[in-house]
Formats: C-alpha cells, structure tokens, sequence
C-alpha cells in the first residue's frame, strides 16, 4: 500500500479542472498564463482528491473561494518539493500551492494569502509500547533525549514555535524524503522513535483502517501552543489583482461557512479509497 501510495503521489501528476476528468497531461509549453494552476498534494486531512474535486481542511475553503472568485484556475497533483520548484522557477505562469506555512525564507521570494487555517497544538507520535516516552510531556524534555531518534521529514518547515526549539536543541535525527504514511510506518518498524505533526493530522490518521498504525500513539505537549496558519502560496507570475480576489472571496466563504471538522475529511477519504482500491 505504502509503494502504491508512493508511486501515486511522486509519479505522474494529474491535472484537473474544479471538477475531476480525465484530461492529457500538458508539456510546459502548453501552460497557459491566463490559467492559475493550484497544486496541492494528498495529506489527510488536509488535501484529499474526491470524484468531485479536491476537499479537505486547506482545500475545501480555497476550493470554494476559487469558484466564489470566477479566476480562471486548474488543480493539479503535486508532489511538495516539485510545488516549491515550479513557484520559484516558472515565474511567467501563474502557480500558487495550497497549505503552506508562512516563513521568511519563502516571503523573500513568494506571497501569501490570508490563512485558510490554522493547525491545532503540535503532538508526538510515538510507539504504543515505547516505555521510555509518557503519555504526556513537552517538546523540550524530547528533543533534550540523546537516547530518542527524531523522524522529520525532508523539506518541511514545521513552524515558528517547534523550527527554532530543533535548531536550538538539536536532537539525534533521521530526515525522510516519504510522505506521512511512510513516516507512521518507520516508526512502527522502529527505525526512529517519534515524530511531529498536527494533533487534528494524527487523530485522522491513528483513526483510519490501517491495523499497523494502531500500533503507535500520540503524546500530548504540555508547551506546545496553536499551531502555526496555513495559507496560498503564490509565485511571481501570479497577478497582484487575482491575489486580492482570491483573499477577498476567502474572507466572504470564511463568515458564510463554517469548516467541517477532521473527522468529516477522513469519512470523505475512506469513501473515495474503499470506492477506488
């Protein structure tokens, strides 16, 4: 499952419009600059791909603002390093990427919308039968362990609180290029020890139907505060008009609809994954 998951998110993209279809990949030079290409990736709970279009905690609102906006607009299926590349480098087309942290890094060379949302307090997920780590303690009193290996994952900033507490304490370390699942499974296997991520994130995740992650468990962070927002990143190419209509649709869905809660996202996902095996 974890290979075919694998291949599904780092082989061929797929391109799309709102709604899903079967469409011919184009080349490059066939991107048109009077298109928004949005790209996103699968991550339950935040981007999942439904016959109907793309749903989720960062999707489903921007999803919505698009139509709301009537921007010309296209998703398409990418994996999150190659979204980062196309921002940077493709700056005569219009790209912007769905659910990214705001960091200055990426504030010097892209723009942001306002935020489509904001994490829930950051957890650790650890081994069931891992004696060593409690049920509850702080991120601090972790990363101080030179007995405990830290799994993260290659590319990612995982915010203004927990970025600078890894820079400062500088825990023993194994970074991964796999997506969230291949992660789960390292620390099932035992090859680290815990990993980090959104509480809303791991509860959706240890609930799905998957029996090998009933093996692991979350551990509460006494000093872990809300997380961090998510928003649109944009790349150069991207107008300064069709920014100020995507923020402003964002601000009309965000009073007139209130976000489903993770556990509906995970019910979208089995739907779609018991439906297409």
């Amino acid at each position: 499952m974890a290979a075919l998951l694998a291949g599904f998110l780092w082989g061929r993209p797929w391109w799309f419009g709102t709604h899903l279809g079967a469409s011919r990949v184009p080349t490059p030079s066939l991107i048109s600059r009077d298109t928004l290409w949005i790209h996103y990736h699968e991550r339950v709970p935040y981007y999942i791909t439904s016959p109907t279009g793309v749903t989720g905690l960062c999707a489903e609102p921007v999803r919505r603002a698009l139509e709301r906006s009537g921007l010309p607009h296209r998703w398409r299926l990418t994996p999150p390093r190659r979204q980062l590349l196309w921002l940077r480098t493709r700056t005569r087309e219009a790209h912007a990427a769905v659910g990214w942290f705001r960091t200055p890094e990426r504030e010097t060379w892209g723009r942001f919308s306002i935020p489509i949302h904001r994490d829930g307090p950051t957890v650790a997920i650890v081994r069931q039968g891992d004696a060593r780590i409690p049920p509850e303690t702080t991120a601090v009193a972790l990363l101080s362990r030179h007995d405990l290996l830290l799994l993260t994952k290659a590319g990612y900033a995982y915010g203004p609180w927990l970025d600078p507490l890894l820079e400062r304490h500088a825990p023993p370390r194994m970074v991964s290029a796999g997506d969230v699942p291949v992660l789960l499974r390292m620390i099932v296997h035992g090859r680290a020890d815990y990993l980090f991520m959104a509480r809303e994130e791991a509860e959706a995740l240890l609930a799905g139907s998957d029996p090998l992650l009933a093996e692991l468990r979350t551990v509460l962070l006494r000093d872990a505060p809300p997380g961090p927002t998510r928003h649109v990143l944009f790349g150069a190419g991207v107008p300064d008009a069709w920014i100020a209509r995507l923020d402003e649709a964002l601000r009309e869905i965000t009073v007139a609809v209130a976000a489903p809660s993770p556990e509906g996202w995970l019910t979208t996902f089995r739907s779609v994954h018991e439906a297409n095996p």
